[in-house]
């Protein structure tokens, strides 16, 4: 206490001090001297040399806190590598980069996501340090933006995790674009309750996904159209097992979400395709093909899918001629071929625009 009365930090500010830098401006590739420490907080070398010894010795939080030398640098991927003593981030660049980006994707308030990327980037230490000078992606706030959003991930977390039903008011779009309640005939906002089952984020969107009580089957819910959720003090109704069809009864919730391209309940069934020149558009979309090259260079291709799911992806290709056929099953080519036939009928004729303005 004299010390630091007197000016001069004590042992636990020398600490937190040679810590503070060590975050700030090392990683495994760019170390610091005790020298160069020392000029920062105001003491000794040999003072910062014996801390750093007992902190490689025993760690720091967790993290690793060693002395790299120019040898064992020799092959690093920095160009501008150094010497010395670092700390392990607790996140590498990679799963910074990562992380960060799915910051930019969220649909959250840009103010406060902006703060979340910063505490992100400084998990990566030095090299969190670096991006943060660099240009990332301006995060905007989007116009239907939910101000509970937040609020509405952290209480499904606790309900989920307790086993605990939730109800809240489901929202749609107005015609502006803005969130509005799902009302009923007498224009009374609609309340869900829900047996909450997990959080899944799937092609840009945060889903619930659950049992809506009153029905049988499962539901996905858009976590941002979720307004007034409240956890229920009452056990789930139905769990997700219930909705198993296997031998086993356990319900396969990574392998549903796999199955269903597009979220339903429809069930998942084999589909034989035969495809050609790249299988581009078959592994952006399905994780787990099996796939066969022939000795013409196409390719046979089985896939398990609900019909919704894959028709709604096949048309996405329709223009490209035989790039993907449908050799079973006959209810999804019979599905296409009505779909076709609609839109020959829809569009066999000038109509939209031109007809209106003729």
């Amino acid at each position: 206490m004299e010390d630091h009365l007197n000016g001069v930090p004590n042992t636990c500010e020398i600490v937190v001090g040679i810590l503070e830098y060590l975050i700030a401006y090392t990683d495994s590739e760019h170390g610091a001297s005790a020298a160069e420490i020392a000029r920062e907080i105001g003491v000794t070398d040999k003072t910062v040399r014996m801390h750093l010894k007992t902190l490689s010795q025993t760690g720091a939080f967790g993290r690793t806190v060693a002395k790299i030398s120019r040898k064992e640098l020799k092959d690093a991927a920095s160009a501008d590598s150094t010497p010395g003593w670092y700390i392990a981030p607790l996140i590498d660049s990679a799963q910074m980069r990562l992380l960060a980006d799915a910051v930019v994707m969220s649909h959250a308030d840009g103010e406060m996501l902006e703060d979340l990327r910063g505490i992100i980037l400084s998990l990566a230490g030095h090299s969190g340090r670096l991006m943060q000078n660099a240009d990332l992606p301006t995060i905007v706030t989007p116009h239907h933006y939910n101000t509970e959003f937040m609020v509405t991930v952290e209480l499904l977390n606790e309900a989920i995790n307790l086993r605990r039903g939730v109800s809240f008011t489901y929202c749609t779009y107005a015609d502006d674009g803005s969130m509005v309640p799902v009302v009923d005939e007498d224009g009374t906002d609609v309340t869900v309750t829900v047996d909450p089952y997990a959080l899944v984020y799937k092609r840009d969107i945060y889903y619930l996904i659950g049992h809506q009580r009153g029905t049988d089957r499962l539901g996905y819910y858009h976590v941002d159209h979720i307004r007034a959720l409240q956890a229920l003090d009452d056990e789930l109704e139905r769990t997700l097992d219930s909705f198993s069809t296997t031998a086993d009864g356990r319900f396969d919730l990574n392998r549903h979400v796999d199955e269903h391209p597009y979220f339903n309940n429809d069930r998942a069934v084999r589909i034989h395709l035969r495809m050609q020149a790249t299988l581009e558009p078959l592994y952006s979309w399905f994780d787990h093909p099996e796939v066969t090259r022939l000795d013409d260079g196409s390719y046979d291709v089985w896939i398990t899918a609900d019909e919704a799911s894959a028709s709604w992806w096949l048309l996405q290709y329709a223009d490209e001629g035989d790039m993907i056929e449908v050799i079973s099953p006959g209810s999804l080519r019979d599905k296409l071929k009505r779909t076709g036939e609609w839109l020959a009928r829809k569009y066999a004729t000038n109509g939209g625009e031109d007809a209106a303005t003729s």
